[in-house]
């Protein structure tokens, strides 16, 4: 049994979007304008805000990795086109963009929890 309730996601996320708009602010700052006491506002700066970015700097780098085969998909599909004997088929190019396509859609779609998607792959 937890000694201590669970700090609220919408505490968490007022913390972390104060410490974001104004990097200056102390833990006491944030506590007058949150009104999250000062000691869980250091816990969740240093807990909480570490995991936030590490997870945003993983949901870029897929997302620019995505773009990248997007790109190169599209211009050996072009290739493909102007050339009978390339050796990849076209439904493996069409396949690889679709999939980084949706990967980036679902990304975006994990930005705006409210909203319904429905993502199918398909391999």
């Amino acid at each position: 049994m937890p000694r201590w309730k669970t700090t609220s996601s919408e505490d968490k996320a007022k913390v972390i979007e104060a410490k974001l708009n104004n990097p200056d602010l102390s833990t006491r700052d944030i506590e007058k304008q949150t009104w999250v006491e000062h000691t869980t506002t250091s816990r969740i700066l240093k807990n909480d805000m570490q995991q936030i970015a590490t997870q945003s700097e993983t949901i870029t780098k897929l997302i620019d990795d995505n773009n990248k085969i997007l790109n190169i998909t599209w211009i050996k599909l072009l290739e493909k086109l102007a050339d009978e004997e390339w050796k990849i088929r076209l439904d493996e190019l069409t396949k690889a963009r679709d999939l980084a396509f949706r990967q980036n859609e679902l990304t975006k779609a994990m930005e705006n929890p409210d909203k319904e998607v429905k993502v199918t792959f398909e391999l």
